[in-house]
């Protein structure tokens, strides 16, 4: 009797110790910290930080923003790996009475919130923008637009440019850009994506910013095309 016992208790200790560890291996996989989002250091308005302070890459991280009680994505990240950032610009249709609420998740992490407050209306800077864009593109070869801006402000002009194309089976959105123009001078920037497939009508909206303001924006209409077909046209 005292064995059976003695046996009993052990194996309750040892259901007991298999039960904290599974509990613990949970957590780990289940609800692991790294992910932050940061307003930007440099007190940019209309930027969030996206940051991974952990020591391992971070995958599938998906960033999103809550409009009258939607989510509503934003843009995904495949990776980002340890101690590096990514900046979002937040535009001004993200504000929900005032507030813009951003949320990024990745499998196996714990889901992050930042609300930050949304911009008042303001006048754009003076800048000449000039929009390059191409009539066709094809399958798997790169498509990319230009966007040159001339500064006719007597100070810099931090500028960030955002396409979001119609068909995302054809292709995910390119990251935002992010250049500055200084006094009386032009600088370019390009935005591009690669087509997976062949589209007759693919539309694709590019907006310029200044910070979280809106200063144009442009739709623009392409077709693309198989590189095989292409060359064998006469």
């Amino acid at each position: 009797m005292l064995a059976e016992e003695k046996r009993k208790r052990v194996l309750r200790v040892m259901v007991i110790l298999y039960a904290v560890f599974g509990l613990a291996i949970v957590y780990f996989f289940f609800f692991n910290t790294g992910l932050s989002l940061v307003p930007d250091p440099a007190n940019q308005e209309g930027i969030v930080n996206i940051r991974n302070d952990s020591v391992h890459v971070i995958k599938d991280i998906s960033i999103s923003y809550l409009k009258q009680g939607q989510k509503i994505e934003l843009q995904s990240i495949s990776e980002l790996y340890p101690r590096s950032q990514i900046s979002i610009p937040l535009l001004p249709e993200y504000a929900d009475e005032g507030w813009i609420v951003v949320q990024a998740s990745a499998p196996y992490h714990l889901s992050q919130q930042i609300v930050i407050a949304a911009r008042a209306n303001e006048i754009p800077p003076k800048v000449l923008l000039t929009f390059s864009y191409p009539d066709f593109g094809f399958v798997d070869v790169p498509v990319e637009s230009t966007i040159r801006a001339c500064n006719q402000e007597n100070f810099s002009v931090p500028l960030t440019v955002d396409m979001r194309l119609s068909d995302n089976e054809v292709s995910p959105n390119p990251p935002p850009q992010s250049w500055s123009v200084e006094p009386g001078e032009c600088a370019s920037v390009a935005l591009s994506f690669t087509p997976t497939r062949e589209a007759e009508d693919l539309s694709f909206n590019i907006r310029v910013l200044n910070e979280s303001l809106v200063i144009v924006e442009q739709t623009h209409v392409m077709s693309i095309l198989q590189v095989a077909q292409e060359l064998e046209s006469p």
